[in-house]
């Protein structure tokens, strides 16, 4: 038998289709550097059309980065592209991971 690493991730349900949420180290970089960058935008995006689609690519792309290449095409097929629903699917996932690391923490601290 032996020792395996165990696959880190939980999975989530988004506008009916399945994903994986990654957990761990990786996972944690990706969401700080999302925060990070999402800040720094929103200071530096100009309130039109333009900055709103910029915007959209930057956020697509953290989406895809933390479910897999294509699932932003994946969860907006048949929608209009609605910035304010991107970043309500990524307030979802973060709060997930915020909870499923605090369940994690509290096993480990039992």
């Amino acid at each position: 038998m032996g020792f395996e690493f165990k696959k880190r991730g939980f999975p989530v349900e988004v506008a009916g289709h399945s994903f994986t949420l990654e957990t761990g180290t990786a996972a944690a970089r990706k969401l700080e550097a999302f925060g990070a960058e999402a800040k720094r935008l929103a200071g530096e995006l100009p309130k039109t059309a333009e900055g709103m689609e910029t915007a959209w690519g930057f956020l697509a792309g953290t989406l895809d980065g933390l479910l897999g290449a294509g699932a932003t095409d994946t969860i907006f097929a048949g929608r209009e592209h609605d910035l304010f629903d991107l970043v309500d699917v990524l307030t979802y996932l973060c709060d997930a991971y915020k909870a499923q690391a605090a369940a994690a923490t509290a096993q480990w601290a039992s």
